[in-house]
């Protein structure tokens, strides 16, 4: 839709086809939502760990088939290689820069569509199981 509404800006006659209904698709689940305050990746240092570590438990949290684990081992080292604190903070950073433009843009391109009204800037709720989740996550 973006790209749509910045060809229109530049002239061009832009036609959108969907197999679904709007909101449907890719759009589905979305809401819109820029989560600014949510750049760390989910591959966070312990993350690795625990998901080696959580293969060996009899419920594990992630299955794979004995076929499977010559593709999946790979898959795990490279992981591994990239939940160290530093790729964390690039990530982050990387992230965090993205979405510093993310607003503007998307203020822009309501105001070529004229919908400037549908843009709700109310924040958002973080929920944490303890006090000292919620210490550690400052």
């Amino acid at each position: 839709m973006s790209t749509a509404l910045a060809l229109q800006a530049e002239g061009h006659t832009v036609t959108l086809f969907d197999s679904q209904k709007p909101g449907e698709g890719a759009s589905e689940g979305t809401n819109g939502l820029f989560a600014d305050y949510a750049v760390e990746p989910l591959a966070m240092p312990d993350f690795a760990r625990a998901t080696s570590l959580g293969m060996l438990q009899k419920d594990p949290p992630v299955h794979v088939r004995f076929a499977q684990l010559a593709t999946f081992l790979p898959w795990l080292r490279q992981l591994q290689a990239t939940c160290t604190p530093g790729h964390v903070e690039q990530i982050a950073d990387t992230r965090r820069t993205l979405m510093a433009h993310a607003a503007p843009a998307m203020e822009a391109l309501l105001k070529v569509a004229k919908a400037e009204g549908m843009l709700v800037q109310n924040g958002h709720i973080q929920v944490f199981s303890s006090e000292a989740a919620a210490r550690a996550y400052e």
